[in-house]
């Protein structure tokens, strides 16, 4: 068991408790401040998407940095659990979690008109998570025309330049992790 410290915002220093497993492995302290500070321009009022959410860590970092709505998505009942244990979850009332595979919950997201305009994936490393959700991610209701779309992966992973309506901004690399953010452009 670890521990996961919220990095900036109002819930600066609180810490998560993590299980850290073979396919649950927290989003480091420096991928997450690399990833705010390269969405920084549109988290505070956003309505933020944690697919793949394992600790909460990302949506909850979202949440402290002022994002509208966070919405954490996982197949684990109990990350789930987890996370809406947490207080800032419980008292925010601007969070929703659901159970479930990532392709099941955006369609049911999609049917309660839910929308973002940031998507943060982080599936499990090595899988084939990825080239499954990208075409589901691309053609979903749930993209606001601008959206970001966030992926977290293994920095050896080459990822298409487009997916859809999906087109690649940028990619960094942090040691063996890449963050590469697309953009929803609207037809």
């Amino acid at each position: 068991m670890g521990k996961v410290k919220i990095i900036a915002g109002a819930l600066k220093g609180k810490t998560l408790k993590a299980t850290v497993t073979k396919s649950l492995r927290p989003t480091s302290a420096k991928v997450r401040e690399s990833l705010f500070n390269i969405i920084r321009e549109i988290t505070h009022g956003c309505r933020f998407l944690d697919l793949y959410a394992g600790t909460g860590a990302v949506g909850l970092e979202a949440l402290s940095r002022g994002a509208k709505r966070v919405v954490f998505v996982d197949r684990s009942a109990k990350a789930i659990e987890a996370i809406v244990s947490i207080p800032a979850f419980k008292i925010s009332g601007s969070c929703a979690a659901f159970v479930g595979v990532a392709k099941s919950v955006l369609k049911k997201l999609e049917n309660i008109n839910e929308t973002f305009n940031c998507i943060y994936i982080d599936p499990p490393y090595y899988s084939d998570e990825i080239e499954n959700i990208m075409p589901v991610i691309a053609s979903t209701k749930v993209l606001t025309a601008g959206c970001h779309v966030i992926l977290e992966h293994p920095a050896k992973k080459q990822l298409p330049h487009a997916i859809g309506n999906l087109i690649t901004k940028k990619q960094y690399k942090y040691g063996d992790i890449s963050l590469t953010v697309y953009e929803f452009l609207q037809d």
